[in-house]
């Protein structure tokens, strides 16, 4: 092989290596917001917690079972007992079964230091959860030999005290650019931003559910 070749031949091989790195993580509609919940703390200490993840297009159930699986132990660690379900069919989960699946990723992971309990059992809440994708384009640069894929998402979380009356309703939304697959820091990003949400968004629905059971 000449050394005009062999240059080209080796530029090529390092922006295939290059490529197959890279992950974009752009954070739209609330993943954006600051929040001020810490994770690391019992802030659900007393609360149960009716999770929902429902299915639809662009999410399957296996999917859906991820994100309950992660999203209780997010929960749990920081106090709450947690109920699970998937497509409205109850599926109960213990502290047992939960550690057996494996922790959740980012700053699900661990266990809480119990240190901020509340003053008192607080009635349930009722948390659910719908994804969609918004929009989604794949297409090929053939010059570095390279498949792109670019998509934004939305999750519609809705929070509910025990008589169904509404507590909390919003959109998360986000944007993902990858080849081949997510890189480690892309998707780390996105779980540190996700669950600190969430957790602050249950935090929201508990104090307004204590505001309103004390104005009636």
């Amino acid at each position: 092989m000449s050394v005009g070749r062999w240059r080209w031949a080796a530029a090529l091989a390092l922006g295939l290596g290059l490529s197959g790195c890279i992950s974009v993580y752009q954070p739209l509609n609330g993943l954006h917001r600051p929040v001020a919940i810490d994770t690391r703390y019992a802030n659900f200490e007393g609360l149960n917690v009716d999770l929902r993840c429902l299915t639809g297009e662009g999410f399957e159930e296996d999917e859906a079972q991820t994100l309950c699986r992660r999203l209780s132990r997010l929960l749990q660690n920081q106090g709450a007992t947690v109920r699970t379900a998937i497509r409205g069919s109850r599926v109960a989960r213990g502290a047992a079964a939960d550690e057996a699946e494996g922790e959740a990723e980012g700053e699900a992971e661990g266990d809480a230091p119990r240190i901020a309990a509340g003053p008192r059992r607080d009635a349930p809440l009722s948390i659910e959860l719908r994804s969609r994708i918004l929009h989604k384009s794949e297409f090929s640069l053939l010059f570095i030999w390279t498949f792109v894929t670019d998509y934004s998402f939305a999750q519609d979380i809705t929070v509910r005290d025990a008589d169904g009356a509404l507590l909390i309703e919003d959109t998360l939304m986000g944007r993902f650019t990858q080849r081949f697959g997510f890189g480690e820091e892309a998707s780390e990003r996105f779980s540190r931003d996700y669950y600190r949400f969430v957790s602050q968004l249950t935090h929201n629905a508990r104090m307004r559910q204590r505001v309103l059971v004390e104005a009636r």
